[in-house]
């Protein structure tokens, strides 16, 4: 392998692994009054407490702050209830925002 697509390669598994460095998870399908789990992983923030923040579409919008405590490997989940709102929105850090249509 000459040093150009070693290069690239190392770049490409560099930029992989940044992308799956951090992830939240919320369920695919949810209804009001649902107890969901957020889940969040990040090893470089291993021990830290991390804010999920979540926009509740009611008549008018909501902002909620969860916060979810990460253990040495860098996970974290929290319960949560669904209340009663046209849609909700996640928002982690480092994360994708993911929103749900109740």
């Amino acid at each position: 392998m000459n040093k150009q697509h070693a290069f690239g390669l190392s770049a490409v598994l560099a930029l992989a692994s940044l992308a799956s460095a951090q992830s939240m998870t919320v369920p695919q399908n949810m209804e009001i009054g649902d107890e969901i789990s957020i889940g969040y992983h990040n090893a470089a923030r291993a021990g830290t407490t991390i804010y999920v923040t979540v926009v509740v579409a009611l008549p008018e919008l909501s902002i909620i702050e969860i916060p979810i405590h990460l253990d040495q490997k860098g996970r974290g989940e929290v319960s949560w209830t669904i209340p009663d709102a046209l849609g909700v929105t996640f928002n982690a850090p480092g994360c994708r925002q993911i929103t749900r249509m109740l």
